[in-house]
């Protein structure tokens, strides 16, 4: 009598995966931070400011935000950040050149807002703040259009240590951004022991893209090892050799690993043609939300 219920759970696995692999092509993502002071949730807005958003997310996607130093926190102003730990990946990014300005659409700044620093036209790089409260100042200029919003862990910011102040320009006594870029968390650990730093940061919703990324790399091991930094409860879901030699993947090729756990189990041909017809539906509503975002944002640029 429980195989109504395994199905439906296996429906909505499936659904699951079927919104991970198009998680790309909606508006707003999730990233999940870990600091010195604790866990940040941040919500990516690509229709704030398609530009920013995009090279926030390559950062995060490419490693980045390893070590990287919170050098600037002002009480009631904002924490800045964005220098890599590495001068040698501070050189890889800026050879990559300043990202364009993103035409401002009026986002108001908030408490947890995010924008990039920036020193006038089209000079956005790496470099980033968190608004501590509302500010009806910055957000003004186009390099410093928000966006993102931390929407979980704001009490972790208000934690970061401040003691050493702004820029010295401003009266404080932070770390000399140009030093740091030159000489890295070697200058900056040693003259400033207090620092927080952001350690990590990782795109959430990507445990479809893990396993079949995984799967190229062709050993049960990489794939759980993906899966153990994936957002999944290691306990609930573990990778298998596939032994069904006529189980084959998009792509005709035949597929080497597959996902195993109570979600998963189950599932007859009915609930699987149910499933199906449902996520082919989810999967139209994705695509014609894509393109009236598209459009809207279209005659937004024409108003």
């Amino acid at each position: 009598m429980t195989r109504p219920r395994t199905t439906l759970s296996s429906c909505l696995a499936l659904l699951l995966c079927v919104a991970v692999v198009f998680a790309r092509g909606e508006e707003t993502k999730q990233v999940a931070c870990e600091t010195t002071a604790g866990k940040l949730t941040i919500e990516v807005h690509p229709e704030w400011a398609p530009l920013g958003a995009a090279r926030f997310l390559e950062l995060v996607e490419s490693g980045f935000f390893v070590d990287v130093a919170l050098f600037r926190v002002v009480p009631n102003f904002l924490v800045q950040f964005g220098i890599a730990a590495d001068p040698e990946v501070t050189k890889k990014w800026q050879s990559k050149g300043n990202i364009m300005d993103d035409p401002s659409i009026g986002t108001p700044v908030k408490r947890g807002t995010i924008a990039f620093a920036g020193s006038g036209q089209n000079s956005r790089t790496t470099q980033m703040w968190i608004a501590f409260q509302d500010s009806a100042h910055l957000g003004k200029a186009f390099w410093e259009t928000p966006f993102a919003q931390v929407t979980e862990g704001m009490d972790v910011v208000d934690r970061f240590y401040s003691g050493y102040g702004d820029m010295e320009a401003f009266g404080g006594h932070c770390p000399d951004s140009g030093k740091m870029s030159t000489l890295g968390n070697s200058y900056v650990k040693k003259e400033f022991p207090q620092m927080d730093y952001i350690t990590s940061c990782r795109v959430l919703g990507q445990e479809a893209m893990v396993v079949a990324a995984a799967d190229q790399a062709g050993t049960v091991q990489q794939a759980e090892l993906a899966l153990a930094d994936a957002v999944v409860e290691p306990d609930a879901v573990r990778v298998e050799p596939n032994t069904d030699s006529e189980d084959l993947g998009l792509d005709g090729h035949e597929v080497q690993h597959k996902v195993v756990g109570p979600y998963m189990e189950g599932m007859g041909p009915i609930g699987m043609s149910a499933c199906l017809f449902i996520a082919a539906a989810a999967f139209i509503k994705i695509a014609f939300m894509m393109l009236d975002g598209g459009s809207q944002r279209g005659k937004q640029r024409h108003q």
